[in-house]
């Protein structure tokens, strides 16, 4: 079984891959539930993740953030994982919430 940490940690791969950064930050706003999103700052993507979110959550912004960009990733041949697969197994692990929407 894969844990919270290694799907995060691919997802973070696949931005790379598709030259988007990932920024861990610190959102300083009061009774603010963000967990993050994705911005453009100049000419790049950027995934901002509230360092305050858990792994899910995290996992959850960087999944719809990935979507938004590639939602057709798991049919090029250099993805090194299916965002839908990953759902699914989030999904069977019982986090309900980790389809975005």
């Amino acid at each position: 079984m894969v844990n919270d940490e290694v799907i995060l940690s691919y997802l973070e791969e696949v931005a790379e891959k598709l030259e988007i950064l990932v920024r861990d930050e610190n959102i300083n706003i009061e009774e603010s539930s963000c967990s993050g999103g994705l911005c453009r700052v100049e000419d790049k993507y950027v995934i901002i993740l509230n360092s305050k979110a858990s792994v899910k959550e995290k996992i959850q912004v960087m999944i719809k953030a990935l979507q938004e960009q590639a939602p057709d990733a798991d049919s090029e041949p250099w993805q090194i994982l299916s965002l839908r697969h990953v759902n699914q197994s989030l999904l069977n692990d019982g986090h309900e919430n980790s389809n975005p929407g």
